[in-house]
């Protein structure tokens, strides 16, 4: 697939699991490099390019967002980023290390739980 993504869920995700690959595999064999290249085509370029000049210092280019703090450098999150984190409507990058902010996938999970259980959105 080489068309990319305008959903902000999505490319977090899409990034997200590029930065598993790429942190995780120092020498990947065929199938994960392909694996990044497809997920690379499917990520739009003003993304990469933020995402890139992290990696090119040896940095994570996404973080995981836990309880209103960036799991990388560890700081609070203003309220109305968490709050932005937490819709996932929008892309938003750490104010203090610029990284990519994604509400961890498990935390996502619960919350889509309980706004089922209570049927209200939040």
């Amino acid at each position: 697939m080489d068309e990319t993504t305008n959903d902000a869920t999505t490319i977090l995700t899409l990034l997200y699991e590029l930065q598993q690959l790429e942190f995780s595999n120092k020498d990947p064999d065929e199938k994960t490099k392909a694996r990044i290249a497809e997920l690379r085509s499917q990520i739009a370029p003003q993304y990469l390019r933020h995402y890139d000049r992290l990696k090119a210092r040896g940095r994570k280019g996404v973080s995981l967002v836990r309880n209103g703090v960036c799991t990388e450098c560890r700081m609070a999150l203003p309220t109305g980023i968490w709050n932005t984190v937490q819709r996932g409507d929008d892309i938003c990058v750490c104010d203090h290390c610029a990284r990519y902010l994604m509400l961890d996938p498990a935390l996502r999970t619960q919350l889509a739980k309980e706004t089922k259980a209570t049927g209200k959105s939040k």
